[in-house]
């Protein structure tokens, strides 16, 4: 009970020392500076315009001379209670920052008294470390005084004022310092954001978004000042200076940022023109920032700003390929940003005066600049992109998947087609070797019988041609089902040549020189393929004018095998067909054959990496074989 007691004590003394606070009443006008007017005396008998909210008067090249007249109101229910001096000392507080020079005249007795703030003066000490100018008057607190004020404004003139006692200063500088570092900590986290979403997946869109939200940073850093205390020994023209091209370059990235979201939907080349074009002008604007012509600077960006929207809508409809959700984004974005590019240059230029208070547009950095809105449209840019190439990629999966059964049963069927081959090639030879074995047989019995040795004949023609079309498809199914995962073996050109020869062997029929020491190094079944359709093929066409050449040397990297055999001069081959399949010279049409050997020569040779070529003559016909070391 007795702590309630004390607890309702406090809460009265509390609030009677609240009651007896003291306010102020601020009467503003203004009056831009002429010739005529010099000195301080003659703003007493001028004639000032009278204004409410804030002062906004667009471009102004002169100084502008504002008349505060500041009334204390007692805000108490005793008129005895005199509050200490220093507690209600009255505070001017002024902004935005980028006010260039404040003069704040203070009359005291028949002299005046004069302060100087602003962001191209040095000031040591300041008292509000937000981002205003604060100035501390050294009149009576309880009485009413008039004060003069020569702001001067490069570009465009905007004045905030109010008039608040000591002990309410801390309370407004915080939440102005509160306001001004939420600002700085969303840029920030925006840009971390950004950085690791471009470390995990780099693409040119999200690089642009982090220039553009480093620029922001900086830029919000410069115009609350606090890049004052991160470079004190700069001049305040450089740090003045720096807040135009920051400026500047937050225009620049936002254009930026557009090319960076369609270009790669790949808009129409004259977009990409004018992106450039929009690019070099607001390079070209920071001349006008250094020349100190920072009207000429602002209308270069506001003229940039808007053209932009124009240039951004035509790449918008100029692109066919871009999703119908980052098209809709896009389109609703710009016309949130034309609404509100519009609404800044009313208040400005003094327009929506009721709208444009300290509590509608605090500073340059309010929720507008921090990069909020534009991180909001380039994360959903993002998430929709991520979201487009999953779908895509799915699809691709399910294509692949299906791509990857439908190739499985053939594979399926292809082995068991070769099974098959294999199959029926084994038990087509058994019966072909028998009826050879007739033949040859009937053919000694019918010696004297003309016309029987003629069927005969005829039938061993065909059973050659079966038997060469046999052999085909079994080498043909070999060649298909080899792998080069195959292992490779040591295999020696003498075994291998005396092995393929020996079925076509007759006493003077081939010339064979091979190398002492000679071995391949290689595929047996494949090099077989090859080398045993080679040899057939001469021996087929050989019209024995000389022996069949045949001769394995080694070379460098190679050991070369070269098989020549003579021709009729009436059947040379074209080199150029000679390994097409089906291609026979019309002159051999009456030989067994189908033009398949050597087509099957080749596939074999690729097989293994061996290298077969053709070299012909008149009547000379020779094939080189160079199977690698």
């Amino acid at each position: 009970m007795k702590n309630f007691f004390l607890f309702i004590c406090g809460m009265l003394v509390s609030f009677q020392l609240h009651a007896q606070d003291i306010g102020y009443s601020l009467k503003k006008s203004y009056l831009i500076d002429s010739s005529e007017i010099v000195t301080v005396e003659n703003l007493k008998v001028a004639n000032f315009i009278p204004y409410q909210y804030d002062l906004h008067l667009g471009f102004q090249s002169k100084p502008v001379w504002l008349k505060f007249n500041i009334k204390p109101i007692e805000i108490s229910n005793s008129d005895k209670l005199v509050l200490p001096f220093g507690d209600s000392q009255i505070i001017l507080r002024m902004g935005p920052y980028q006010l260039d020079s404040i003069e704040l005249y203070e009359p005291q007795g028949a002299n005046w008294l004069v302060q100087k703030t602003g962001d191209r003066e040095h000031v040591t000490n300041r008292i509000c470390p937000d981002d205003t100018h604060c100035m501390a008057l050294s009149s009576p607190p309880d009485r009413e005084i008039t004060v003069f004020l020569k702001v001067s404004q490069r570009g465009v003139f905007s004045v905030r004022a109010e008039v608040l006692p000591l002990k309410s200063l801390a309370p407004a500088v915080a939440n102005g310092t509160a306001r001004n570092s939420a600002s700085i900590a969303i840029a920030g986290s925006l840009l971390f954001m950004a950085l690791v979403l471009l470390m995990i997946e780099r693409n040119f869109l999200l690089l642009t978004f982090c220039c553009f939200q480093g620029v922001v940073v900086i830029f919000i850093l410069s115009t609350t000042g606090r890049i004052q205390f991160l470079l004190p020994s700069s001049t305040p023209y450089f740090l003045d200076n720096l807040t135009h091209h920051m400026f500047n370059l937050r225009v620049l990235m936002f254009i930026l940022l557009g090319w960076a979201t369609l270009s790669q939907y790949k808009p129409n080349n004259r977009y990409k023109y004018m992106v450039f074009a929009l690019v070099t002008l607001l390079l070209l604007n920071n001349i006008f920032i250094q020349i100190g012509k920072i009207q000429w600077f602002i209308l270069l960006y506001l003229l940039a700003s808007g053209v932009n929207l124009f240039v951004q809508y035509y790449g918008i409809y100029s692109t066919t390929n871009i999703p119908s959700k980052i098209r809709i984004l896009l389109i609703v974005a710009y016309l949130l940003y034309f609404f509100i590019l519009v609404s800044a240059l009313l208040v400005i230029f003094g327009q929506l005066m009721p709208l444009a208070t300290a509590n509608f547009i605090n500073s340059f950095a309010d929720w507008r600049t921090n990069g909020g809105p534009a991180g909001i449209i380039i994360f959903l840019i993002v998430i929709i992109q991520q979201a487009e190439r999953k779908l895509a990629t799915s699809q691709v999966i399910g294509k692949l998947s299906l791509e990857a059964a439908k190739s499985q049963a053939n594979e399926e069927k292809l082995t068991e087609r070769q099974t098959l081959i294999d199959i029926l090639t084994h038990e087509l030879k058994n019966p072909l070797g028998t009826i050879r074995f007739a033949l040859a047989s009937l053919k000694k019995q019918s010696t004297v019988d003309n016309d029987a040795l003629a069927r005969v004949s005829r039938i061993d023609r065909s059973v050659e041609r079966m038997n060469e079309l046999i052999e085909h498809v079994a080498h043909s199914n070999k060649i298909d089902r080899f792998v080069m995962t195959d292992a490779k073996e040591s295999v020696d050109a003498m075994e291998l040549i005396d092995e393929l020869t020996s079925d076509h062997y007759s006493d003077g029929r081939f010339n064979i020189e091979i190398e002492e020491g000679a071995s391949f190094f290689t595929h047996r079944r494949m090099l077989y393929v090859v080398l045993e359709n080679l040899i057939s093929n001469a021996c087929k066409y050989d019209n024995r004018q000389a022996p069949i050449s045949i001769i394995v040397s080694l070379q460098a990297s190679v050991i070369l095998i070269e098989i020549t055999n003579s021709i009729d001069p009436h059947i040379r081959p074209d080199e150029n067909k000679l390994f097409t399949r089906y291609y026979r010279h019309d002159g051999v049409q009456s030989l067994p054959g189908m033009g398949i050997g050597l087509s099957l020569v080749e596939a074999a040779a690729e097989k293994i990496d061996v290298k077969v070529s053709c070299h012909t003559e008149p009547e000379l016909v020779s094939f080189k074989v160079e199977v690698p070391l």
